[in-house]
């Protein structure tokens, strides 16, 4: 990821998440927003639990790439989650195929989770329901 990539997913998709390539965890995932008022321009980036604010998308590049350390970093377009009890949750769901009868795939297991307060991710999550089909 580089500077010209991040500047224009935030131009095209408001929000945006910068993840290491190769990661685990939701470690080191931080979420990006453009958020625009009349003519001045902020940026919001947030990594654990305190969000920080930018004027200015230099200051934000400059701080994502003090974070980043020379390490590899992608940036994946943002989705707006469904909340549940004012917070944001997604559904996980495994598929497999079994060789055994029809050979179609089949649901095997999957979970929710929802999102610990003040996290950027629900990776990390406060309530994690996993239920499995056999």
């Amino acid at each position: 990821m580089d500077k010209q990539t991040l500047r224009t997913m935030l131009k095209d998709h408001k929000m945006v998440y910068v993840k290491p390539i190769f990661g685990t965890m939701g470690l080191g995932v931080m979420r990006v927003e453009k958020i625009s008022a009349a003519t001045n321009e902020k940026y919001r980036c947030q990594l654990g639990f305190q969000p920080r604010t930018f004027r200015k998308y230099d200051q934000l590049y400059r701080t994502i790439e003090k974070i980043k350390m020379k390490r590899s970093y992608m940036v994946q377009k943002g989705i707006h989650l469904l909340k549940y009890k004012k917070r944001p949750f997604d559904i996980r769901v495994m598929y497999s195929i079994i060789r055994k009868g029809t050979g179609k795939p089949q649901v095997l297991s999957g979970d929710w989770r929802i999102r610990e307060k003040s996290l950027p991710i629900t990776t990390v999550a406060a309530l994690h329901y996993r239920w499995i089909l056999y």
